[in-house]
């Protein structure tokens, strides 16, 4: 039994419990999110003189007491029924966390978390404080402005049913069709780097293919824009095991399939298509692939990936 506990247990049962918990929250009348404790202790601090903290706060006092279990399970699981083992990564994330500057899990203290950022040493540092605090803000402030984290929206807000909680997720998975049209369509972007991750299809710097799968009948399709657009900072990354053509929510028609049968094959497509017009047009290319190691179709770790690679 105690082996059982001490390894880590399959993913499956994280889904299970997560729904066992919904469904007692939507029985109770609750409504579950992370981020609303901030809110509320905001409301705590405050003694209502601001409109927005002005709320019967001891109505929420059970989701502090989730938060506080949250972290106290946190800190058995790893001191009590944990065998030691650091968190496994690929070693070309490795090699880039290192690039960075960054210990593998291995020789951090917590096996989890780098020192570089998450020790005492460094969170008394002034830089460190100022990561840390800044990161807290900005995480706090994003959440609150959204309505609610991932949590609050991708599992509390769609067990409701809740239409705004369905436009926040969209949201989410939609960042990198978003990104790499930007680099299209954007007149001079000032970003030095721009990151599409894990997109299901892509618009090609062509004008012979019509938009949205091309820059065809668009004001973009002359030879002037795309030399622009291929000159951006665009970065595509997609995990590399995200190979399933079933893979939810990836388009299949007859000009997506064009690109490929699954995530990997169409960024490769549409980065080959890039370094072809280059080599068509003269232009020199901005635009470059990655595929991540070990990883399938995962918005948290795609994720955890781009942000590295936008403030290396």
């Amino acid at each position: 039994m105690w082996e059982f506990i001490v390894h880590p247990w399959p993913w499956w049962f994280s889904g299970l419990s997560i729904s066992a918990t919904m469904f007692a929250l939507i029985l109770f009348g609750r409504s579950f999110g992370f981020s609303s404790n901030l809110r509320t202790l905001c409301a705590i601090a405050s003694r209502r003189h601001v409109k927005f903290f002005d709320f019967d706060w001891k109505k929420e006092v059970w989701n502090l007491i989730f938060l506080l279990g949250a972290i106290l399970g946190g800190f058995l699981a790893h001191t009590y029924l944990s065998d030691g083992t650091a968190v496994a990564l690929s070693p070309a994330t490795v090699n880039d966390l290192a690039a960075l500057g960054f210990g593998e899990p291995s020789t951090s203290t917590s096996g989890v978390q780098p020192d570089e950022l998450f020790s005492w040493e460094q969170a008394l540092t002034l830089k460190g404080f100022l990561i840390l605090a800044v990161a807290g803000f900005l995480v706090g402030f994003g959440t609150r402005y959204a309505g609610g984290c991932t949590s609050g929206h991708a599992i509390s807000g769609l067990s409701d049913l809740q239409l705004p909680s369905l436009i926040a997720v969209i949201g989410f998975f939609t960042g990198g069709q978003f990104a790499h049209r930007f680099a299209y369509f954007a007149q001079r972007p000032q970003c030095d780097r721009i990151v599409a991750a894990s997109s299901g299809w892509y618009t090609l710097p062509t004008a012979s293919i019509a938009f949205p799968y091309g820059l065809g009948l668009t004001e973009r399709s002359s030879s002037a824009a795309i030399r622009s657009a291929l000159a951006s900072p665009l970065h595509l990354a997609v995990g590399a095991n995200d190979t399933d053509p079933n893979s939810s929510d990836l388009r299949h028609t007859a000009e997506a399939d064009t690109q490929g049968i699954n995530r990997v094959q169409r960024a490769n497509f549409a980065y080959q298509t890039a370094l072809d017009q280059c080599a068509a047009l003269g232009s020199p290319c901005g635009w470059s692939l990655h595929l991540e190691p070990g990883v399938a179709h995962s918005a948290q770790a795609m994720g955890a990936y781009a942000l590295t690679y936008l403030y290396p």
